[in-house]
């Protein structure tokens, strides 16, 4: 472009430079420009200081080629005849298949058993045959206390085993006839899978030895699908003589698998969004759809609008396994439908080498802070995915939405959403902006967007919560939440900070009337906080706010100048109406088509009908190509 500054005119510059002549460097991030070079703020570099980098790598294990093989058994008598005919079996199963069709993938196998609100076995393996032995040979408590047993507990074995802790996103089977007796252990166990980050799946059964039916609406049972919603696994309720099946078609459908969608409708499937999508990318191949519920139905879309019909489908009592072979490259449409009454769950997993991570960071040179936010801490999402690459890093596009279900009518509602910055030298490459979570343990998931070389969209997702840590010592005496031993006192009690009490500093104060449960406060309606010290609105107006139920109006110059750009339009319309409907079914419900010339305007359609809009817009587009109206520069 022209010029050295005659007549005043000058260069438009582009991103990075400024002056006359567009000779000027600009420096971002605080950066000092200092005889033509940016001299950058810690944190940042590169020519303009525009590039984030970490002062030092969270360096955690991001391999997901390899992982352990994970069972934790009940071994009470009422399960004991299961345990080789279909725990034995199931394992025997999956170690054949997955020896075969990808050797060296289970590189370590846990066994934890349980009986009688204790462990009864804990062992872990480098040989599928001394783990299958174990299986078969497990000691078996000749009673049975009650109907229910301290799963919990040895879920937590199993998460914290070394096997586990080297092999991350293991899968975790779990086989018994009983629900938890100890959510005293839930707090502990959800700690340790902010770093696990595998699937856990549950498998009931009714033991015919026993005189305990599970009880489906029981409060554990609800905490179980918690439990799977959170770790991305289900809850299997089978027949006693149909374990292994179903099992290994869950094993099996997951392997070197990455989660492209999933959701949850703990409580009711009748509530919430019956619509969901989900992207296949260019590393994505088969793809898998695990869900649960009662006289489920699962339908998916094509990009073209089609039902596919799934390559294999399984169903055993409430869980079903349907698997596509590989799809086009694209957006796709998933619908499901339950019994009004029953709660449903779904995962789309997509055989891809493009794992997600996320975690949550304090500043925007800090690699991860955490793995799960906290309550009423501010803090930015981190994400990783492994083995993307991009053309310009710096250029990549990347959005994060983290959402929920609402309590009340289980609609989706967006929590936060945000565009992200890529960062180089940082194992969590991208960060974006300022999150905070308000609502102690609630469950969400964080979805991510980003556009590969190719220029498909990956979609990833995982799900979070709004983790409180749990309350550990700060100091030899055992003084916790920031107490200090008092120096006048021989008994080792502690000088407490405001909100805390007791001689350890172990109960917290509440206000405003809230209830103290030893480490947090159940407040009463009109307050919030960690301390209830917050008042929050006891009632709302129920106004819209979401992004759906939009109008989309197209404005068009009707002229001879427009009929090649209009005929452009036509032949991507019916791809743009597509893609917006299955986005969201009430994202757009009004769609209009206003037209003018330089003497008139029209409004020929107007419909919240998506097909009678194309219809319209196809009629006009038919009329412009014969349009010998000349354009005239005076305007309208």
């Amino acid at each position: 472009m022209v010029t050295y500054g005659q007549n005043n005119r000058t260069c438009l510059c582009g991103t990075y430079y400024s002056g006359n002549q567009c000779e000027t460097p600009l420096c971002f991030n605080g950066g000092v420009l200092q005889d033509g070079v940016c001299v950058c703020f810690s944190g940042y570099s590169g020519r303009h200081c525009s590039d984030i980098y970490c002062k030092s790598q969270a360096q955690e294990n991001f391999d997901t080629r390899r992982r352990a093989l994970v069972f934790v058994v009940r071994t009470t008598s009422s399960f004991a005849p299961y345990i080789n005919s279909s725990v034995a079996r199931t394992a025997s199963q999956i170690v054949g298949y997955t020896n075969f069709n990808n050797p060296g993938y289970f590189r370590r196998y846990v066994l934890i058993g349980y009986a009688n609100d204790a462990l009864s076995f804990v062992g872990e393996f480098d040989d599928s045959v001394e783990f299958q032995n174990a299986i078969v040979n497990l000691p078996i408590s000749p009673s049975t206390n009650n109907c229910n047993d301290s799963l919990y507990a040895a879920l937590s074995a199993a998460v914290t085993s070394e096997s586990v802790r080297l092999y991350q996103r293991s899968p975790i089977f779990s086989f018994g006839d009983n629900l938890p007796d100890d959510p005293e252990n839930r707090a502990a166990l959800y700690e340790s899978l902010g770093y696990y980050q595998g699937q856990i799946f549950t498998i009931l059964t009714d033991a015919s030895q026993s005189n305990c039916t599970i009880p489906t609406h029981h409060p554990e049972y609800r905490e179980l699908r918690r439990l799977a919603q959170f770790t991305h696994g289900l809850v299997s309720y089978l027949p006693v003589n149909n374990l292994t099946d179903t099992a290994f078609n869950i094993a099996t459908g997951v392997e070197g698998m990455a989660s492209l969608a999933t959701n949850d409708f703990i409580d009711q499937c009748s509530l919430g969004t019956k619509y969901t999508t989900f992207f296949v990318d260019d590393a994505t191949g088969q793809v898998t759809v695990l869900a649960t519920g009662d006289n489920l139905n699962i339908t998916v879309m094509s990009v073209d609008g089609t039902m596919l019909t799934p390559n294999s489908y399984h169903n055993v009592g409430n869980t079903h396994v349907y698997s596509f072979n590989t799809l086009m490259k694209g957006n796709y449409l998933l619908q499901i439908s339950a019994d009004q009454n029953s709660p449903c769950q779904f995962r789309v997993f997509g055989s891809s080498k493009y794992e997600l991570f996320v975690g949550t960071s304090d500043g925007i040179t800090t690699d991860i802070s955490r793995r799960q936010p906290r309550p009423y801490e501010v803090t930015s999402i981190v994400a990783r995915l492994n083995q993307v690459e991009f053309r310009n890093a710096g250029e990549v596009f990347a959005e994060v939405v983290v959402w929920t279900n609402d309590i009340r009518t289980g609609q989706r509602h967006v929590l936060y959403a945000a565009n992200g910055n890529y960062r180089d030298a940082c194992d969590y490459h991208f960060i974006f902006e300022e999150f905070v979570c308000t609502d102690r343990d609630t469950m969400f998931y964080i979805s991510l967007y980003v556009t590969d070389q190719v220029g498909y969209t990956i979609q990833r997702v995982r799900a979070g919560i709004c983790a409180v840590p749990s309350t550990v010592p700060t100091t030899q005496q055992g003084c916790q939440n920031g107490g200090v031993v008092d120096p006048t006192n021989p008994n080792g009690t502690c000088i407490c900070p405001n909100g805390w009490s007791g001689n350890k500093c172990q109960t917290i104060k509440c206000q405003n009337g809230g209830t103290s449960r030893f480490s947090f406060c159940e407040c009463r309606a009109g307050f919030t906080g960690v301390f209830c010290e917050t008042v929050a609105c006891s009632s709302e107006t129920y106004e819209d706010f979401s992004p759906n139920r939009r109008s989309l109006t197209f404005v068009v110059h009707d002229s001879t100048t427009t009929i090649q750009m209009i005929q452009k339009m036509q032949t991507q319309m019916a791809q743009i109406i597509q893609d917006i409907t299955q986005q969201h079914p009430r994202w757009i419900t009004q769609f209009s088509l206003i037209v003018f010339n330089n003497i008139t305007m029209s409004q020929p359609v107007e419909t919240s009908d998506p097909a009678l809009f194309l219809q319209g817009f196809n009629d006009f587009a038919a009329k412009n190509a014969y349009n010998t109206t000349l354009v005239s520069f005076g305007g309208i």
